[in-house]
């Protein structure tokens, strides 16, 4: 049966066919293979007596797209039955069609009892960029289903800088909402905030929803009123839900506030905040913060991410202990403490400490970097701190047989070693090539140029590897040496970051940041 045939057997059953679903198939057949000049039978199809052939008609219109139907969709975003509205709203998005009586429909469409009708409302209103209803559009903050949040948001968010309807919805929610579009609404109050969204703050501040409290705390977190401290100094102290009191923490060690030490001090006795806890003290320097964290970190031996903050916040304070207790945690079974210890290592290393102290430091952190494979990265970023290390660090780079751990030598080495540099760039592995060429840059960039004797034949081998098609960040890194070098790659150089990609991984924020 040809499409034509097809079409005029569509046609008949949707006039003729008492079952229902065969109208049903007709309609969906007809939008899928008619054209505009048969949008009449769909329409008809509109004010089918079942909900069935309505949804279907609505699909088909929605496939069709034709001319003077637009009213008709509309109309069916009002009818009784759900997946009508649904599939009417949908195909409204699906065109794209625009108006008053679009956003009317959709505005009211925002309180519907389907979910899919709220979530083809608020996708169409963001299609259209209006709110529709300011307040209904701010109810679904507090919407069970998140898409529909989600949307809401975006939206109201994209909206409120320029719209003052929206912005007194969002400050009316923030006050009397309930607490999942409260908390929502709280931090989309401007920043620093009015004298109205402050008091607004304040208040959520004594929330009896910590999720309320929390967002509160955030959208504080820049304003340097001094009432506003001291109202987070109270709620510090009255607080009981851990999440909550890692914000407050954080906020007031930033801030530079003594006052949290008392309650910072409880805290420690909690294995979720106790991390907060110590950097907090660390933030204000508090007297005895040292013992207090040592202590902790024998009390939460079986808490990894309690004991990296410890190594961390130990070396913040300089602990006269810290290199030894680090030396021990670069050792321990758990990732997350010899992550720490490194990061505490690399704090180390940038105070005063005693010549025996560092030496001992290196030599752990050199054994770090080869015997641990997850640790090379962490450990190379903390060397970076040590530049006793740099004669063991060449030597590796032409002794070691993991190509992780030369690539992280080679990184480390100094502008001046442009041999190291030299004899890499031929390296079975494209990221060791790649670290050998930023150090040849690192050479360029300091001296203007590369040792007589040596650009020659350093100018070949980069332009080999300026062509080189299996490894793009190798060829881009080539092409930018040879560019400082003033030599033509070949071809249009490409441009390449100052740092190779992948160089300096990024351990992850500590708890506090």
């Amino acid at each position: 049966m040809g499409t034509g045939h097809q079409i005029a057997f569509f046609v008949r059953e949707l006039s003729q066919a008492t079952d229902p679903k065969r109208r049903a198939a007709a309609a969906k057949g007809l939008g899928r293979l008619g054209g505009p000049e048969h949008a009449a039978p769909l329409t008809e199809a509109a004010r089918d007596p079942d909900p069935a052939v309505r949804t279907a008609a609505a699909i088909g219109l929605g496939r069709l797209g034709a001319p003077g139907t637009d009213h008709v969709l509309i109309t069916l975003t009002t009818d009784d039955a759900p997946q009508v509205r649904r599939q009417a709203t949908r195909a409204v998005n699906r065109l794209a069609l625009t108006g008053p009586q679009v956003v009317e429909a959709f505005a009211r469409l925002l309180t519907d009892e389907e979910w899919h009708v709220r979530l083809n409302a608020v996708t169409g209103l963001r299609r259209l960029g209006v709110p529709g209803d300011a307040d209904a559009l701010l109810r679904l903050l507090d919407d069970p289903h998140p898409q529909v949040r989600g949307h809401a948001h975006a939206l109201v968010s994209a909206l409120m800088p320029d719209d003052d309807t929206v912005s007194a919805a969002v400050l009316r929610t923030a006050w009397h909402g309930p607490d999942r579009a409260r908390a929502a609404a709280l931090r989309m109050l401007p920043a620093p905030p009015t004298a109205e969204a402050r008091r607004c703050l304040l208040t959520g501040l004594r929330s009896r929803s910590p999720d309320v409290r929390l967002a509160a705390v955030c959208a504080l977190h820049h304003d340097p009123a001094s009432q506003t401290t001291d109202a987070l100094v109270t709620a510090l102290e009255a607080e009981r839900a851990p999440q909550v009191a890692q914000a407050l923490l954080s906020v007031l060690g930033r801030r530079g506030e003594h006052r949290l030490a008392p309650t910072a001090v409880r805290w420690l006795d909690h294995p979720d905040v106790a991390a907060w806890a110590m950097h907090a003290l660390a933030d204000i320097d508090a007297p005895g913060a040292v013992e207090r964290i040592r202590s902790a970190l024998t009390r939460w031996r079986n808490v990894p991410s309690v004991r990296a903050a410890a190594a961390r916040t130990l070396a913040r304070l300089g602990d006269r202990h810290a290199a030894a207790t680090l030396a021990a945690l670069a050792h321990d079974p758990d990732l997350t403490v010899r992550y720490g210890a490194m990061d505490g290592m690399a704090l180390l290393g940038d105070r005063r400490r005693p010549r025996r102290e560092r030496r001992m430091i290196t030599e752990v952190l050199l054994d770090r970097l080869t015997g641990d494979p997850a640790l090379v990265w962490f450990a190379r970023n903390a060397l970076a701190h040590y530049p006793e290390a740099l004669p063991r660090l060449r030597r590796l780079t032409a002794t070691t047989t993991s190509h992780q751990v030369r690539a992280a030598a080679l990184s480390l080495l100094e502008p001046h070693d442009v041999d190291y540099f030299l004899a890499h760039l031929n390296d079975p592995v494209p990221a060791v090539r790649h670290q050998a060429l930023y150090g040849l840059l690192r050479c360029v960039r300091t001296h203007g140029d590369l040792p007589p004797n040596a650009r020659d034949g350093a100018v070949g081998v980069l332009t080999d590897l300026a062509r080189d098609d299996d490894a793009p960040h190798v060829r881009e890194a080539a092409r930018t040496v040879l560019e400082a070098l003033g030599a033509p790659p070949g071809r249009a150089a490409g441009n390449a970051a100052d740092e190779p990609s992948g160089s300096r991984p990024d351990p992850g924020p500590s708890p506090g940041a």
